[in-house]
């Protein structure tokens, strides 16, 4: 995954500021819905990316501010962000 902070003012086409393993760092959901990352489907991808973020913003808040490969997580401003946010996935998907 590939990130940038939002407050960035810089050009588009720049690389971006954060980068993590996606991989790794889903597997976990992967596995609870049953899911390959080579068949999963685009529903099932949004269902993973949405839990992940709600965890994120949880119960996983503390392991990311004490973990030093999450620290990135801070310096980007995406905790902060979660902490207080309000994650919904719509009924649509």
């Amino acid at each position: 995954m590939y990130f940038w902070r939002q407050d960035d003012s810089v050009p588009e086409d720049d690389p971006p500021r954060f980068t993590l393993d996606a991989a790794g760092e889903l597997r976990p959901y992967f596995e609870r819905f049953n899911q390959t990352r080579e068949k999963v489907s685009e529903q099932s991808l949004v269902l993973i990316l949405f839990y992940w973020l709600v965890d994120l913003a949880g119960p996983r808040l503390t392991r990311a501010k004490e973990d030093p490969s999450l620290r990135w997580l801070s310096e980007s401003g995406l905790l902060d962000a979660l902490a207080s946010s309000h994650i919904e996935m719509s009924a649509a998907q």
